[in-house]
């Protein structure tokens, strides 16, 4: 019981004890095996509550309010990047079923920026569509590569 605190218990035998000069070998000096049941540890706890709904994504949550991508509505950019028409806020989804729909499944906020494909159980901001889109991942340098090419395509400008 002199040996609780968590860096004295995780170091594993083999390796060495940099505290002591030279540094020491740690052993296994002694060993209890003991096996429990999860229901035996867990009890009665209750279920852990469900996750919440998507939290935004770090591109949304980075991009300054003035951001020119940022204004534009999916109402507008989704329409225009897929070349579908929207049809009382839905499009049929570029993403899934070889954008064959029967009914449009991908839902475009007419004032807001955000987008969601009932389908795909995907949505997000104007970043996370063209990722999709462009097939480009929303990470590092394909950031600024899809911010480049969506002021390109939307606003006509190099970024």
């Amino acid at each position: 019981m002199r040996s609780t605190d968590p860096a004295r218990i995780l170091r594993l035998p083999g390796t060495l004890n940099h505290k002591h000069d030279p540094p020491a070998a740690v052993q296994c000096v002694r060993l209890e095996l003991a096996v429990f049941e999860a229901r035996d540890i867990v009890g009665a706890l209750p279920d852990p509550p469900a996750p919440a709904g998507r939290t935004a994504s770090i591109a949304e949550r980075e991009l300054p309010s003035d951001d020119p991508l940022k204004s534009i509505a999916s109402g507008d950019y989704v329409p225009f990047l897929t070349g579908r028409d929207a049809e009382r806020g839905y499009v049929r989804c570029p993403f899934h079923s070889g954008g064959n729909e029967r009914t449009p499944s991908l839902h475009v906020h007419e004032n807001q920026g955000g987008w969601y494909c009932f389908g795909c159980a995907e949505g997000g901001s104007i970043i996370d569509f063209a990722a999709h889109l462009y097939r480009i991942s929303p990470r590092g340098r394909g950031y600024h590569d899809l911010r480049r090419r969506l002021a390109r395509d939307l606003l006509g400008r190099s970024a």
